[in-house]
């Protein structure tokens, strides 16, 4: 699996499109994603030929366009890897995890945070074993935090093709969570970039989530905690 930087998979794309040197300033300077989106419908509709991957490195070492899922996925638990499934199972689509290297929670609830369930390289390792070829790692710095959720979209689509988008039903994104998954399907409607908002996986009656996991472990609830992961403790990857 490769895995690398936000800025970088960003400035790739910016290579590509323009050529020159890969540097880390592309984001500030990513088209709308109105603007994606209307060119990724004008493809569809063959007014215009698909852009193709033109780059090798970093990012994949072919034209392959990409399948693609965001989150912390803290855990990989059972509601990430339904996230994370489709898209390995997506034919002919890199499959690609866009995460991030430090929780969110960290920066935004200090105080409350507490620990992960587990360490980012136990996470990489898992997400490698899962299927997933690409991971890119954003880091949830001050200045990632005030981008509204239309340009971070817009950056991921100019990189390269995306076939496949992969949301969970609550995905929220962009400044003050501004910009979620339903308003991404009706965005890129027609756009040639399928979104799939996939609708959380229950265990008795209540989603699956890293915040159950983590409360479970803290009471001691091992077994719980198992069963919401879907791998086991003692035989999977240390949680740190």
């Amino acid at each position: 699996m490769r895995v690398i930087d936000w800025h970088e998979f960003v400035g790739a794309g910016e290579c590509a499109r323009k050529g020159g040197k890969v540097g880390s300033g592309a984001l500030r300077g990513s088209p709308p994603l109105r603007g994606v989106a209307e060119d990724r419908r004008a493809e569809a509709r063959g007014e215009t030929s698909p852009r193709p991957v033109t780059f090798s490195s970093p990012i994949h070492d072919s034209r392959l366009p990409l399948a693609v899922t965001v989150g912390v996925f803290d855990g990989v638990h059972r509601g990430h890897r339904a996230l994370i499934r489709r898209v390995v199972e997506a034919r002919g689509c890199v499959p690609t995890v866009v995460t991030f290297g430090r929780n969110p929670r960290a920066v935004l609830e200090p105080l409350a945070a507490g620990s992960d369930v587990m360490g980012l390289d136990a996470r990489l390792a898992m997400l490698e074993g899962l299927g997933v070829a690409l991971a890119v790692l954003v880091d949830f710095s001050a200045d990632f935090r005030m981008m509204e959720g239309r340009d971070f979209l817009a950056a991921l689509l100019g990189v390269a093709p995306v076939r496949l988008l992969v949301l969970g039903e609550d995905f929220r994104c962009g400044r003050g969570a501004g910009l979620g998954a339903q308003e991404i399907r009706g965005a890129l409607a027609g756009s040639g970039t399928e979104v799939l908002v996939v609708p959380p996986v229950l265990d008795d009656g209540r989603p699956v989530s890293s915040s159950r996991v983590r409360l479970a472990l803290a009471a001691g609830r091992t077994g719980e905690a198992e069963r919401l992961l879907g791998w086991a403790l003692r035989d999977g990857i240390a949680p740190h």
